[in-house]
């Protein structure tokens, strides 16, 4: 007789690891990272929005729903699931509001793994993609911790002689200072229904900011 309950964890490590895989690639070493991922990761794409559809999409809707949290058990399946309600929202959702719907859970995901010490179980380029929502976040506290975590693991990656690695913290720079100023994204309250103060109008004006639209 087969055990129901070791089919569903089986299907959820298989879950786990073929989001894992799509992201990242086939990773080995501990200071591993891809090189071949900044289309996917950062450039807007029908045809990957697509692609992550066909293969996530019936999974985002899970996580949205608050299903899937067996995944917590372990760091990898934390991280799955937080690319499931941060990375993957952002492309089904694109030029909509729909593409946020994932993130206060995301980020509260992320506040778990840090207070439990998970995060340290992941990859570099893995706990990049883990702290993402705090960079993501409309919160001037998240927005100072996304600093804190990003400046700490960059410094882990240096010291560690992680030439190479790619550079989230000059990014987690530019973020904060949009939310610390703003105290959220000017850029998203169209899409969201929210009006922009003439502050925010102006600023807009004088710059180029499409986060969620043109980038992931």
């Amino acid at each position: 007789m087969i055990d129901e309950s070791m089919t569903g964890d089986l299907q959820s490590s298989d879950a786990v690891e073929g989001m894992l895989l799509f992201w990242f690639g086939p990773l080995e070493g501990a200071n591993d990272f891809p090189t071949d991922r900044k289309k996917l990761w950062w450039m807007a794409d029908d045809a990957t929005d697509a692609d992550i559809r066909e293969r996530f999409g019936a999974l985002v809707e899970r996580a949205l729903a608050g299903e899937l949290t067996q995944w917590c058990q372990t760091a990898r399946g934390t991280l799955a699931l937080v690319l499931l309600l941060d990375q993957c929202t952002r492309s089904l959702g694109r030029g909509d509001g729909a593409a946020f719907a994932g993130d206060e859970r995301a980020q509260a995901l992320v506040a778990e793994a840090i207070e439990a010490g998970t995060d340290r179980e992941l990859r570099f380029i893995e706990r990049s993609f883990l702290y993402m929502p705090l960079m993501h976040a409309e919160s001037k506290v998240m927005a100072q911790r996304s600093l804190d975590v990003f400046g700490a693991l960059s410094k882990q990656i240096k010291e560690t002689g992680g030439e190479g690695h790619p550079d989230f913290l000059s990014p987690a720079r530019t973020h904060a200072d949009i939310v610390l100023q703003f105290g959220r994204y000017p850029h998203r309250n169209a899409i969201v229904g929210r009006e922009s103060t003439a502050e925010e109008l102006e600023y807009l004006a004088q710059n180029d900011v499409s986060f969620g639209q043109s980038k992931r």
